[in-house]
Order: C-alpha cells, then structure tokens, then sequence
C-alpha cells in the first residue's frame, strides 16, 4: 500500500522486497487496479510483473497509457500496488525490508516513480517482520481415542434411561 505524499499521482513502481527464504517462499503475486485497470493490455505489453530469485522479489509497474491516473487516483487516499502471497516454509522470523529501484538506481528511497517515471520524494519504506511458529498437535491416536470414548458413554447413558 502506497500514500502519496503532496497530492502526487504515482504512475510506476520498482522496488524489491526483500525475505528470509528459510522462512518464506513466494506463492503469488496479485497486482492493485491503481495503475492499470485493463490487466490483460498490461500484460500484453509487460507494464507490469516480478522477478523472485528465492529471498528476493522485484516488483514493477508503469502506468496504461490508455487510462489517465486520474480515473484510478485522487492523489490523497492509499492505494494498493499489490499483494505478495507466502507460503511458510520453515519455523522463524523473516523481517521484510524493501529496496527502491526506480531507474535503476537501487536506494531506500527510489521506489516511487510519477507517470513519467522520475522518481517520488517518499519517507522510507520501513519494514515488515513475519513470524512463524510451529504448531504442536495432538496425535491423531489420541484425537480418535477421545472421541470413541465419547460415543461409547453416550450409547451407555442411552441404554441406562428409563422407557418413557
């Protein structure tokens, strides 16, 4: 999610994030409609897309050329630029961190670009922790044994009650 600063209109993006890859695998990526609203004339073009090399991801996008930024932004409110789905590999912590790109020029504050590309002033990024932890449960035996239990009490408390 991205909070223009100034009224800007953000009309590309080139960063990378970066993760523990002992921790976390890159299940998928899921791109917001803040700079493209046509998915299909973007990826017939290649406006848009990532690059995992297992511990890292770059993302990137331009804006259509076919949609002005204004239908898709105001300027002001946050906008999505796009959802990154893992998968938990490993028990830990993976801290998440971001890299700008824009331009090439990879620095912690190039992430940004306006709908030429010329990079946005923005804060830095911050980061992001992911901590996973092992869940521990009960072997399937004992799960099954509780519940034979269960029906077994049950069909005595049936038989033990009076006609009526």
């Amino acid at each position: 999610v991205a909070t223009p600063e100034m009224g800007e209109l953000i009309g590309a993006y080139d960063f990378i994030v970066n993760f523990d890859a002992a921790v976390l695998a890159l299940d998928g990526v899921i791109f917001g409609a803040s700079l493209n609203d046509d998915p299909f004339l973007c990826n017939l073009f290649g406006c848009r897309g990532f690059f995992d090399t297992g511990g890292a991801v770059e993302l990137f996008e331009a804006a259509s050329p076919f949609t002005p930024l204004g239908n898709l932004q105001d300027g002001v409110a946050p906008i999505v630029l796009a959802t990154l789905v893992f998968d938990a590999i490993g028990v830990g912590t993976s801290n998440l961190s971001f890299t700008g790109n824009i331009l090439g020029q990879s620095a912690p504050f190039n992430l940004l670009g306006d709908e030429f590309g010329i990079p946005l002033p923005v804060f830095e990024p911050g980061t992001g922790r992911v901590v996973v932890a092992e869940v521990v449960e009960p072997p399937a035996i004992l799960l099954m044994l509780t519940g034979l239990l269960g029906l077994i009490a049950r069909k005595r408390s049936i038989r033990r009650a009076p006609p009526g």
